[in-house]
């Protein structure tokens, strides 16, 4: 497996981790044959995606008038969807690594391995 989290931190293997925590061959030789460590897979997201309706949100409410809010909000979003190119904008947008809640297990065997390769 690779990109995951432990601990709150980022890492792009199981090597990665194993030197972070200081844990060579025959360290991990030594622990119990039950031995696992768990991670949090990641997904690969972009930072933002924007739309029309994200941006207009995002304007201060006291700028819209009291009687005609909705109509404004829709309006500023139908101009943005007609002059901006929100698909080319977020095909470029960078993308990092974020945790998720699914876990992984890595077994004595998956460490050992990492350790000798």
């Amino acid at each position: 497996m690779e990109n995951f989290f432990y601990n709150g931190e980022f890492f792009h293997n199981l090597t990665e981790l194993l030197e972070y925590v200081e844990w060579d061959a025959a360290y991990i030789a030594n622990l119990p044959d039950d031995s696992t460590l768990v991670v949090y897979e990641s997904d690969y997201e972009p930072i933002q995606e924007l739309s029309a309706d994200f941006i207009a949100q995002r304007i201060n409410e006291e700028r819209f008038s009291e009687e005609n809010c909705d109509k404004e909000f829709i309006e500023i979003v139908n101009i943005l969807n007609n002059n901006i190119d929100f698909e080319k904008i977020n095909s470029l947008m960078p993308k990092l690594h974020y945790s998720t809640i699914k876990k992984h297990t890595f077994t004595k065997s998956d460490m050992l391995d990492a350790s000798e390769g």
